[in-house]
């Protein structure tokens, strides 16, 4: 039991810096990439993909959402920006659960 103890005693000692610090090769990464000139073109490449794809995604389901007659104004799907969106949708509690 002793053993038990000292091993998880000495475990403690070795993880508790990898919870209490966060990671330094995240900024490491981050630095590279803002300081590097084709690294740095390359990201912004892909930010100009992603920010593209949200934007045809955001106004697919805006469209898809007036064909099929739903009730409201979803125009400020596509008028948001960012990675997120307020849909504005309300799940109802006492309705019937989704069919999905």
């Amino acid at each position: 039991k002793n053993d038990i103890q000292a091993l998880s005693s000495h475990v403690k000692l070795i993880i508790r810096p990898m919870y209490s610090n966060p990671p330094r090769h995240g900024a490491e990464i981050v630095a590279k990439v803002l300081s590097t000139p084709s690294l740095f073109a390359k990201w912004k490449e892909e930010i100009k993909i992603m920010s593209g794809r949200i934007i045809t995604m955001r106004k697919a389901l805006r469209d898809e959402l007036v064909k099929l007659e739903t009730p409201g104004n979803w125009d400020h799907i596509v008028s948001q920006i960012g990675m997120f969106s307020f849909t504005g949708v309300v799940y109802v509690t006492n309705a019937p659960p989704p069919p999905f």
